[in-house]
C-alpha cells in the first residue's frame, strides 16, 4: 500500500484484535532491498511502487512497499493502543522484518518493551526510550 494510507491500514487491523492480543505483520525493510532493485527511501523511511498483478486493482492504492523499521516505529506510536512487543530484522524469508504488536485498551502510553538482535535496538532506543525486555 501507499504511504498515505500505512497507518490506516495498521489501525484498521489493530482495532479487530482483542484486548492483550498480537498483531503480527511484516514489511520489506533494508534487507528487502536487494531483492527490488536497490530502490532509495523517502525522507520518512517508505518506497512505492504502484504495479498490480491484477487488472481490477487500482495501482495508485496497491503495489509494492518497502519501509524502514524507524517509519514502522513512527507510526505504530500515533496508535496509543498498541505497543510494539517484538521487532527482529530480516525475520520473515531472511529479508522481511517481522513486527509483534500487542493490543490494549489503556490509552495512557506505557514503557515500551522492545526484543531484537538487530543493531538497530540501540537508535530506538536513544529515540524512543525503549528498553531491553521480554514479553513473550
Amino acid at each position: 500500500m501507499p504511504k498515505a494510507t500505512w497507518t490506516q491500514w495498521f489501525n484498521a487491523l489493530l482495532s479487530k484484535v482483542k484486548k492483550d492480543g498480537f498483531l503480527i505483520f511484516t514489511t520489506h525493510g533494508w534487507l528487502s532491498r536487494k531483492y527490488l532493485g536497490f530502490p532509495e527511501f523517502d525522507d520518512d523511511g517508505f518506497w512505492f511502487a504502484k504495479n498490480s498483478e491484477q487488472k481490477d486493482l487500482d495501482k495508485s492504492e496497491y503495489g509494492l512497499s518497502m519501509c524502514t523499521p524507524l517509519f514502522v516505529f513512527q507510526q505504530t506510536a500515533m496508535n496509543l493502543t498498541g505497543d510494539i512487543v517484538f521487532f527482529r530484522e530480516g525475520f520473515w524469508w531472511e529479508h522481511q522484518d517481522i513486527y509483534i504488536v500487542k493490543h490494549r485498551d489503556s490509552m495512557c502510553k506505557p514503557t515500551k518493551i522492545l526484543k531484537s538482535t538487530s543493531p538497530l535496538l540501540t537508535f530506538f532506543r536513544k529515540i524512543m526510550g525503549f528498553r531491553i525486555g521480554s514479553t513473550l
